[in-house]
């Protein structure tokens, strides 16, 4: 689903402008950036980076977006498509947790939109780390 994703990305590249070009493992990152296609694996600095990043640009613990009406807005007429995506992204995730319970409330508009920030930020995050120089 690709419903505003543009503006997730852009959301994430002011993101590593505003916060993450001051943190000093992710400098450290930029600055040993070594192409790892040539060898199509990735290494434990890559992965760490990697972790340290999607947790810090796109939080699980307090919202992106906090404004239920900002939150309306963002899903607009696609609400029903992103609620069934991110049902189904966290049943495939979790699903085998056994209790076919899932962990965000699709009905609280600010619980979803930030889950669907949180997904995206998944490839986004990877996308921006194979290439942080021209991303």
């Amino acid at each position: 689903m690709e419903h505003r994703r543009e503006e997730i990305k852009e959301y994430f590249k002011n993101w590593v402008i505003d916060r993450g070009s001051h943190h000093l493992e992710i400098l450290n990152f930029l600055k040993d950036h070594k192409d790892l296609s040539d060898t199509n694996t990735k290494d434990n600095a890559w992965i760490d980076t990697y972790d340290l990043v999607h947790q810090e640009a796109f939080p699980t613990t307090h919202p992106i977006i906090e404004n239920p009406k900002v939150a309306k807005a963002f899903l607009g007429a696609e609400a029903d498509a992103v609620r069934r995506f991110v049902l189904e992204w966290e049943k495939e995730r979790y699903g085998d947790l056994g209790d076919g319970s899932i962990e965000t409330d699709i009905l609280d508009d600010v619980a979803l939109v930030n889950r669907y920030f949180f997904i995206h930020g998944e490839d986004i995050v990877e996308e921006w780390m194979e290439d942080p120089i021209n991303y």
